[in-house]
């Protein structure tokens, strides 16, 4: 049996996990966590998440925010600091995954949903999560096949 993938969706506020399933075919989200503005801080609550429900994970997919040029941020240099902590914390391989317009994808999804502001405000980063996980193993499984 294939590791899981952990999908992270970074954040100061709240941090998105997801999960791939034992076939490392189907994303699912998990509870999301308290995020911080420090991305070691932030590196340590995913740490201890993992700790927590004892996962098994071979890979971790964390969402880089770029432009729509493609050119990177200011939230992208934070977002690899965190990666960098993440993977130092975890001893795990992190993997930065182009995550343009998951937030999108996600707040569109949830409104269609017909769920509420707030619904969707405690929910958005769980879901973005999902989608930009999702995305990474379709995107494996047209390579490996």
């Amino acid at each position: 049996m294939k590791k899981r993938l952990l999908g992270v969706d970074f954040g100061h506020v709240r941090i998105g996990l997801s999960l791939s399933d034992p076939l490392n075919i189907i994303a699912s989200p998990l509870p999301t966590i308290q995020g911080s503005r420090n991305p070691a801080v932030a590196a340590q609550h995913v740490a201890a998440e993992i700790q927590k429900r004892k996962l098994d994970i071979g890979q971790i997919i964390v969402g880089l925010p770029l432009h729509m040029n493609g050119k990177e941020s200011e939230r992208s240099v934070e977002v690899r600091a965190f990666a960098v902590a993440l993977e130092e914390q975890v001893g795990i391989h992190v993997h930065l995954f182009d995550e343009r317009l998951t937030s999108v994808q996600a707040e569109r999804l949830m409104k269609n949903a017909e769920m509420t502001r707030k619904e969707r405000a405690s929910s958005v980063d769980g879901v973005a999560s999902t989608i930009l996980l999702q995305c990474f193993l379709d995107l494996q499984g047209c390579t490996l096949s």
